[in-house]
């Protein structure tokens, strides 16, 4: 995303900078990354001035573009782990009496239903983190 706003950015300024080189004559209007029109501003004059701006704006938008979708992309990835570890968890039953709620023991049949509920809840969980 950085090459593709730094060629963008850079683009304008090919033509001054193969004329500079070349030593050639000729006039190359004068371009910028985006189509700016500043009111008061001689366009000319002030260019530097302008293009750096107008390409530091460019480089924000893409930086917070860029955050913005690699926040997506881990909010996705953590729901989908969500899930996953729902999927492993009914798939997995309890082979043994794991769950003692105060001194209080259940039969392999309850502690089968007890993980089950807990899955619902973790499923429910996973359902209201994607909302």
């Amino acid at each position: 995303m950085a090459a593709t706003a730094i060629f963008f950015v850079i683009e304008p300024l090919l033509p001054q900078i193969i004329v500079y080189i070349m030593k050639s004559n000729a006039t190359i209007p004068l371009r910028y990354p985006a189509p700016i029109y500043w009111i008061g501003l001689d366009m000319e004059k002030n260019y530097i001035l302008i293009w750096c701006v107008s390409s530091f704006s460019i480089f924000v938008i893409a930086a917070i573009i860029c955050a913005t979708d690699t926040t997506l992309i881990f909010q996705l990835q953590h729901c989908c782990g969500l899930f996953a570890v729902v999927s492993y968890q009914i798939k997995n039953p309890p082979k043994s009496l794991l769950y003692e709620e105060e001194s209080q023991s259940y039969r392999y049949e309850d502690a089968q239903y007890q993980h089950y509920i807990m899955c619902i809840k973790n499923h429910k969980r996973a359902i209201e983190y994607v909302n």
